[in-house]
C-alpha cells in the first residue's frame, strides 16, 4: 500500500521524497526537509517551502466511500488539536442528509476534478469527485491567519449536486474555492455569507433561483462561469469583485449588487438594471 510521493521546491530542483502520506510520520518527513535545507542554503530563500512543508506534514485523511468520508469528520471533529486535509477519490459520494465540513479543522477538502458542465472548457467528467448532497462549510472557532501568500482553508476539485453553502461566521480570515461546480434543484446554486475573504477561481455555478448569494462576505470571483439561474446570476448585499467572469442565460438579468461591484480583465455579464451602480 505504499506510494511514493515528491516535492519539487525551486530553486534548486531538490526532490524531497517521502513515503504515502497516509502512513509516514511528519517528524520523518520534517528531518529529510531539515537535512535538505541545511544544505541547500538556496532553499532557505524561497518564500513558499516553509508553507509547503508544513502543508505536507499535516495530517491527511483519503477517503474512497461515503461511509470513509462520514468517518474521517468524525475522526476531525474528535480532534482536539491539529488540521487536516480530507482526500477525496474519483466518484459520487451520496447522501441524504447535508455534509457539514468543519473549515476550523480542516485545512484543505480535495477531490480529483469538477464534473465540468462548460461547454468552452474540456471536459473533466471521467475522473471527477461528485457531492450528492447539500454541503455547507462551517466553523465555531477562529482559524489563526497563515501566511499572506497561503490560505487558511480550500475547498478544490469538487462537483455539488445539491447547493454549496459557506457559513463561517467570519471565523476563518481568507478561503479558497477552486475547481468546484454547484448546482441545485432548490434554493439558491451557490451561497456564501459570513466570511471575510472569499476567492472563487475556475468555479462554475449553474441554475438554482439565484445563481451565487453573497451576504456579509469579501468576495472575489475569478476565471468562473455562472450560468442558467431562474433569476439572478449573483446577487450581492455586499461589494464583490468579478474578474474574467461570464454570467449568461439567466432569467432575470446578470447581477444584482447593492454594494457595488468592481471589474477586472474580461467579463461577459448578461445585463441589467442594477449591475455596478450600488444601489436597490
Amino acid at each position: 500500500d505504499e506510494k511514493d510521493e515528491y516535492i519539487i521546491s525551486p530553486p534548486g530542483g531538490i526532490a524531497i521524497e517521502t513515503s504515502n502520506q497516509k502512513s509516514s510520520k511528519a517528524t520523518t518527513f520534517k528531518s529529510k526537509v531539515a537535512n535538505e535545507l541545511s544544505a541547500q542554503s538556496s532553499l532557505k530563500e524561497h518564500k513558499g517551502v516553509r508553507q509547503l512543508i508544513s502543508d505536507y506534514c499535516s495530517n491527511v485523511i483519503e477517503v474512497t466511500s461515503m461511509d470513509e468520508l462520514r468517518d474521517a469528520l468524525k475522526t476531525v471533529s474528535s480532534k482536539t488539536s491539529g488540521r487536516f486535509i480530507i482526500s477525496l477519490a474519483k466518484g459520487t459520494y451520496t447522501s441524504e442528509t447535508e455534509l457539514k465540513i468543519p473549515a476550523d479543522r480542516i485545512q484543505k477538502f480535495e477531490g480529483v476534478n469538477m464534473n465540468r458542465k462548460s461547454s468552452t472548457v474540456p471536459s473533466e467528467t471521467s475522473d471527477s469527485s461528485i457531492l450528492d448532497m447539500p454541503v455547507k462549510i462551517v466553523a465555531s472557532s477562529r482559524v489563526s491567519e497563515r501566511k499572506e501568500s497561503s490560505f487558511d482553508f480550500e475547498l478544490i476539485g469538487v462537483s455539488v449536486l445539491k447547493q454549496l453553502t459557506v457559513d463561517t461566521k467570519n471565523c476563518v480570515p481568507r478561503m479558497k474555492i477552486e475547481r468546484v461546480h454547484s448546482t441545485t434543484n432548490s434554493g439558491d446554486a451557490m451561497v456564501i455569507k459570513s466570511a471575510k475573504e472569499v476567492l472563487m477561481n475556475d468555479c462554475e455555478v449553474f441554475g438554482g433561483e439565484d445563481g451565487l448569494m453573497i451576504d456579509d462576505a469579501t468576495v472575489h470571483i475569478k476565471s468562473s462561469d455562472i450560468r442558467f439561474a431562474e433569476s439572478r446570476g449573483i446577487f450581492a448585499n455586499d461589494h464583490f469583485t468579478v474578474e474574467d467572469v461570464e454570467v449568461s442565460n439567466c432569467g432575470g438579468y446578470g447581477m444584482k449588487t447593492r454594494g457595488g461591484v468592481t471589474r477586472l480583465g474580461d467579463n461577459d455579464i448578461q445585463p441589467g438594471p442594477w449591475d455596478g451602480l450600488g444601489f436597490f
